[in-house]
């Protein structure tokens, strides 16, 4: 039994895309949403947090991803290398 590796036509890649960035940019509405549902506003929310406190918990929530991201994939200096390669610049 051998392992063939079958590619997806551009078609198809083009459509995979699309529904990813789709999905990033309803998740993109849905964080910023949840955060201005609970930021803090005199009038339309006197409990909400404070807009500075907010953003210390977003850049802490954001940390936790990236690092449990980065522990998944372990490929961030191939990632790196790949870009420089690419693009020609240096990070």
């Amino acid at each position: 039994m051998t392992d063939q590796h079958v590619n997806l036509t551009q078609d198809e890649i083009f459509a995979e895309l699309v529904k990813l960035f789709t999905t990033q940019l309803s998740t993109a509405d849905a964080i910023k949403a949840l955060k201005n549902k609970n930021k803090f506003n005199k009038k339309t929310n006197p409990t909400g947090i404070d807009s500075h406190e907010l953003g210390l918990i977003v850049a802490a929530a954001k940390l936790e991803a990236n690092e449990a991201y980065e522990e998944f994939t372990g490929r961030n200096a191939e990632i790196k290398a790949k870009f420089e390669e690419l693009t020609g610049y240096n990070l």
